[in-house]
């Protein structure tokens, strides 16, 4: 699981989205659902592009599903994306807020069309149902990113 840019809470910019959650209790939820689906899951996150991007080029070979939250890089830049768009696992796209609902302007990110699948409006149950459909994606246990 890789999570984009966030200050103190996850859940984007809405507060009713992140209901006060924190980075730690996030990443144990994601931990907690890859164990109960037989997986493992490592979960990173930064402030810094350049970082995101290293660690999305490091996916092959070492992570069956990236699951990625982009947040302000969604509709600005296109080195995630691109990055993204040479992987040969699926990605999963996840916001906790429905951007489309809320803006129209926003209605397609730029890693709609290298991502597998898009989950959004979900609050912070979105991790988690991301983590469960990676589990169905692939046909063994093994390690999510």
């Amino acid at each position: 699981m890789i999570l984009g840019p966030m200050p103190e809470l996850v859940g984007g910019p809405e507060p009713s989205c992140s209901n006060h959650v924190t980075l730690e209790q996030v990443h144990r939820k994601i931990q907690i659902a890859a164990q109960a689906c037989g997986m493992t899951a490592e979960t990173f996150q930064s402030n810094h592009e350049e970082d995101l991007i290293r660690k999305i080029r490091s996916a092959p070979g070492n992570y069956d599903v990236l699951i990625i939250n982009p947040t302000q890089y969604i509709d600005s830049d296109a080195a995630i994306r691109d990055a993204l768009s040479t992987l040969d696992c699926p990605v999963i796209e996840v916001h906790p807020s429905n951007r489309c609902g809320q803006d129209p302007s926003s209605e397609k990110s730029l890693i709609a069309d290298v991502a597998t699948a898009h989950l959004a409006g979900f609050g912070q149950e979105g991790y988690v149902m991301a983590v469960r459909a990676a589990a169905s994606m692939t046909d063994q246990a093994g390690a999510l990113a």
